[in-house]
């Protein structure tokens, strides 16, 4: 089962996405905000409405955990290792293009360290 962490400044946001998420199968916790890395490494990052502080943040306390930003901004330029989620929320699209992303990492090479 793919663990998905759920963060957001807004508490209801957070506890919201992530029951509706679970309800779809996914092991989804809500994080807390700040970003810390409590309770181990999820398979992805959700993240709702994210600065690129937020971002920054998000990498510095997880690294190279795939990360997707749920946005009304989606038309903005983002960096190319994050992935947009058009908002509004939808359970359904957020899930595929979880699991789309999840595949794709999947796919990769495994990064040897030098």
């Amino acid at each position: 089962m793919v663990h998905l962490l759920v963060l957001a400044e807004d508490e209801c946001i957070r506890l919201t996405c992530a029951e509706v998420l679970t309800r779809l199968g996914f092991a989804a916790t809500a994080g807390g905000w700040p970003p810390r890395s409590e309770g181990g490494i999820p398979d992805a990052i959700l993240l709702w409405e994210a600065t690129e502080a937020a971002v920054s943040e998000t990498r510095a306390a997880y690294g190279e955990v795939p990360l997707l930003v749920c946005t009304w901004r989606h038309r903005e330029p983002w960096h190319e290792s994050v992935g947009i989620v058009q908002l509004p929320f939808n359970a359904e699209r957020v899930a595929r293009i979880v699991e789309r992303t999840l595949r794709e990492v999947r796919k990769r090479p495994a990064q040897t360290s030098r």
